[in-house]
C-alpha cells in the first residue's frame, strides 16, 4: 500500500465511522499544499514527512509473493495529521477516530509519536484550533505485481474424451 492508497482507504474509513456515529464529517485532504487553504473547522490535512527504509528481515508483513508481493525494504513513514476543530473537545474527537482508523488499516504497525498544540496557532483562528499529531505508519516497498492471463472461456463438458 502506498501513499494515496493510504490516504483513500483513511478518507474512506473515516467517512464510514464518522457516518455511523451520525458526527460531522470534516474535509479531508492530502498533502502540505491543502494546509494553507482557509476551510473552516472541522477538516484533517494529512501530510507525508520523513521516514526511513531498512533491509526487509524475513516476509515484512502478509504477503503471499503472488496476489499480496514480499516487502523488499521495510519503510516506515511519519505523517502528520493537521486537525482543525472548533474547540479542544472537537480536535481531541478527531484525534481519536485518526489514530483508530490508521491503526485499523495498518493492522497495528503504526506508533504515535507526538502531539503539538503550538504550531501554526497565530494563522489558524479563522480555521479553528489546530493540532498536530505525529504517526508512523509501516508501508514497505514491494516488488511491482507480475502480470497473470486471465481465462475469460473454458468450455465444460459433462463427457471426458479417453485417448489411447
Amino acid at each position: 500500500m502506498g501513499i494515496r492508497a493510504l490516504f483513500d482507504a483513511f478518507e474512506a474509513k473515516l467517512t464510514e465511522t464518522l457516518g455511523g456515529l451520525q458526527e460531522t464529517l470534516p474535509a479531508i485532504k492530502l498533502s502540505a499544499n491543502a494546509i494553507s487553504e482557509q476551510n473552516s473547522a472541522p477538516r484533517i490535512v494529512m501530510v507525508p514527512t520523513t521516514g526511513t527504509i531498512s533491509d526487509s528481515i524475513g516476509q515484512a508483513g502478509f504477503g503471499d509473493g503472488v496476489a499480496e508481493p514480499r516487502a523488499l525494504k521495510a519503510r516506515k513513514l511519519r505523517l502528520e495529521f493537521r486537525i482543525w476543530g472548533a474547540d479542544f473537545g472537537e480536535c481531541e474527537a478527531l484525534m481519536s477516530h485518526t489514530a483508530a482508523a490508521i491503526h485499523d488499516l495498518g493492522w497495528g504497525g503504526d506508533s504515535a509519536v507526538s502531539e503539538d498544540w503550538t504550531k501554526g496557532q497565530a494563522a489558524t483562528s479563522k480555521s479553528g484550533l489546530l493540532v498536530v499529531m505525529a504517526i508512523v505508519v509501516e508501508l514497505p516497498l514491494v516488488r511491482e505485481m507480475p502480470r497473470q492471463a486471465l481465462v475469460l472461456d473454458f468450455p465444460m463438458s459433462t463427457e471426458i474424451e479417453a485417448t489411447t
